[in-house]
């Protein structure tokens, strides 16, 4: 009906509000990546497909997203779902050893047909929106089926594709279907007897990917490997408008897709766009995010953004609370970011696997041309309070005092550094795989080694935090545990027992004040504690561990985790 927006991201569905896109809701009941999604058109009920041939049916008007139905018709990779306009039935296409899709009824799975006459994976189907109800499918075998039914049935077959079938639609008013092609044809069919009845001129300068049509059927959108949408009058075949993007291959236009009043295409960096009729120059808004998953965030909480990173894209992304992203540009790291920190003047760093230290102008967000290389893959990056210009960098190998952009000190460790905090020049504290902490001061450009806590922790050591006030410091591991230190010239434990998570705690934040802890494990699990009583509250937050957390304010949260899904949070206690 135009309202949501759904599409897949790793192992989840997301829904989000077509007119207020920061309203957005997670599914993440799947087990394998989910390949795609389509509401039915009750809205009632959503459809979602995997990599492995589960299709998940489940409600869409309920807090719980109650299951509806879960079934296997295909043993391979869902390509495409399309629901009967009674939204009783349910077609789903893609790969498979026996059959290649298969027609059901959305609450019990009893079949309803086939889907037969393809030698290869088919990539699209769709239902005829009117009686009598119609299929029509396409695939790689460069065919274009259709069936009658129900019970669907085989009726006939076009060969005219010279390259894979990528997509088929339906007008809304049921007269005719398209097909577009990576051989970028795109032919029209007859809606009732699936014969084919003409052709559209080829503007397009590579291969069409998706098509849809307005409400009204008599505009069609298509989308373009040639980076660009184009919108057509139906009933004279022509161009009206043609919306060009960026020429680098992040900027083809993978989908596109009428949302009521709204068009909207999607570019293969996962880039939402809203395209404007009256400026085919621009969109009039694009919704950004990750679609790997986020290892890091860090928070500028003078300017209020918030900055995260994903791992195997290298993508980092800053936020406004109101939930709008920008991308940084320029060349950044060619491996997984491993940390990012806001430096003294507000400007941002970031270190990777990559062995690279990369500083990023908060002003243009664009990375910097210099860099600083340090050896053994940087597993965490802290600016030094005090100290301006100074960062300590640690590797696997060894801890670095990096100043104005230069590694001024290298000190050699005998354990696996793993993260690192710093609350001053006499206050470094460094986490190792030895379930130790070390903590050390800086003597001019160089490291001196005072203290080291052991005992505490009975696994290695992931994430270390100070207060903002410097006094106080945590520390989790990755057999579960939270401990807790007073900050002087020895330090002391001061909780060592804070353990409620199941798994490993990837992730620590004090709030503004010092009173709560949050933290965030790989048991997906987010919690946020008392510290004055120890009590605390706990959500469910990311699939696949949660990354990343940061206070905001005294009682607002930022998480980010494995589900490529970035998550504000408040809370009381």
């Amino acid at each position: 009906k135009g309202k949501l927006l759904v599409y897949p991201a790793g192992i989840s569905v997301v829904m989000r509000s077509v007119q207020n896109p920061i309203e957005a809701r997670l599914y993440s009941q799947h087990t394998k990546d989910v390949t795609c999604a389509k509401i039915s058109p009750s809205s009632y009920y959503c459809a979602s497909g995997d990599m492995e041939g589960n299709i998940r049916i489940w409600a869409t008007n309920n807090e719980d997203l109650t299951l509806k139905l879960e079934t296997r018709p295909i043993t391979g990779q869902v390509k495409d779902i399309a629901w009967c306009p009674e939204s009783k039935r349910v077609v789903a296409v893609g790969d498979g050893s026996e059959r290649f899709g298969l027609p059901f009824m959305f609450d019990t799975g009893t079949t309803s047909g086939e889907i037969s006459g393809h030698s290869e994976i088919v990539n699209t189907a769709d239902f005829k929106p009117t009686r009598p109800f119609r299929v029509a499918t396409g695939g790689d075998d460069k065919l274009v089926n259709f069936y009658e039914g129900p019970p669907f049935k085989f009726k006939s077959s076009c060969k005219d594709h010279t390259n894979y079938v990528n997509c088929i639609r339906f007008a809304p008013d049921g007269s005719h279907f398209v097909s577009i092609s990576s051989d970028k044809k795109m032919y029209t069919f007859d809606g009732k007897t699936g014969e084919k009845t003409g052709e559209y001129p080829v503007e397009h300068g590579g291969s069409l990917y998706q098509c849809s049509f307005s409400p009204d059927s008599k505009l069609l959108l298509t989308t373009s490997a040639d980076k660009t949408c184009k919108l057509w009058d139906v009933a004279e075949k022509t161009v009206t408008s043609t919306f060009a993007f960026d020429t680098t291959v992040d900027y083809m236009q993978v989908g596109g897709i009428f949302a009521g009043e709204e068009i909207i295409s999607l570019s293969l960096n996962g880039d939402i766009n809203y395209l404007d009729k009256s400026n085919p120059a621009a969109p009039k808004k694009v919704i950004r995010g990750h679609s790997k998953p986020i290892t890091t965030l860090a928070i500028d909480q003078a300017k209020g953004h918030v900055y995260t990173a994903s791992a195997t894209d290298s993508c980092v992304l800053r936020w406004t609370l109101d939930g709008l992203a920008e991308r940084v540009k320029g060349k950044g790291h060619s491996s997984i970011i491993s940390d990012i920190s806001i430096m003294t003047d507000g400007s941002v760093v970031t270190c990777g696997m990559d062995d690279q230290v990369c500083p990023i102008d908060a002003a243009t967000l664009q990375y910097a041309d210099h860099r600083t290389a340090v050896k053994g893959g940087a597993q965490g990056v802290a600016p030094v309070p005090g100290a301006d210009g100074v960062l300590i960098v640690v590797s696997t190998q060894a801890v670095f005092v990096v100043k104005q952009g230069q590694v001024v000190c290298t000190e050699a460790a005998s354990y696996t550094p793993t993260c690192v905090a710093c609350a001053g020049p006499h206050h470094i504290a460094v986490g190792g795989k030895n379930k130790t902490l070390h903590l050390y001061r800086l003597d001019g450009d160089s490291l001196k080694e005072f203290q080291t806590l052991s005992g505490t922790h009975s696994g290695g050591v992931l994430c270390v935090k100070y207060n903002a006030a410097g006094t106080l410091l945590a520390s989790g591991d990755s057999n579960r545990q939270i401990a807790t230190w007073t900050v002087g010239e020895q330090y002391q434990v001061s909780n060592p027992e804070l353990v409620f998570h199941s798994s490993a705690v990837k992730c620590l934040d004090f709030s503004p004040s010092g009173k709560y802890l949050c933290s965030g494990g790989l048991d997906c699990m987010l919690i946020v504690w008392d510290l004055s009583s120890t009590k605390k509250v706990t959500a469910r937050a990311h699939n696949n561990g949660c990354n990343a957390v940061g206070f905001v304010s005294e009682d607002r949260i930022v998480s980010a985790g494995a589900d490529a899904a970035v998550r504000v949070w408040t809370f009381t206690l």
